[in-house]
């Protein structure tokens, strides 16, 4: 149960970057494609790290409250997941911050 809680918390991360990446690449509509990449490339690997350790963390959540609280599975999976997918949202969106921040500061500097 509990690599089925780690696939599904980093496939639905990975689905919350990809929409992400569609807004990033909408707000750096105009910037040089040089620009844009630096840009585009730290939001990517900001968005895999996000999505790894939102998933690595809802294992630990899941090993935890299991443990600890001594919960059905199922309840447990649905409550670690749903919490870890909204962490990672968060994440995702802080990188995207970084990412539109990176290609400003490449744009203006460089």
């Amino acid at each position: 149960m509990k690599i089925l809680t780690f696939i599904i918390t980093f496939g639905i991360n990975i689905a919350v970057a990809v929409v992400l990446l569609f807004f990033l690449l909408l707000s750096l509509n105009g910037f040089q494609g040089s620009d844009a990449d630096w840009g585009i490339n730290l939001y990517a690997v900001l968005a895999v790290l996000a999505a790894l350790l939102s998933s690595i963390l809802s294992i630990l959540a899941f090993g935890w409250l299991i443990n600890k609280k001594q919960l059905p599975p199922f309840a447990v999976a649905l409550i670690s997941i749903l919490s870890f997918v909204v962490l990672g949202s968060i994440l995702n969106f802080v990188s995207l911050i970084f990412g539109i921040i990176m290609a400003d500061v490449k744009r203006v500097n460089f």
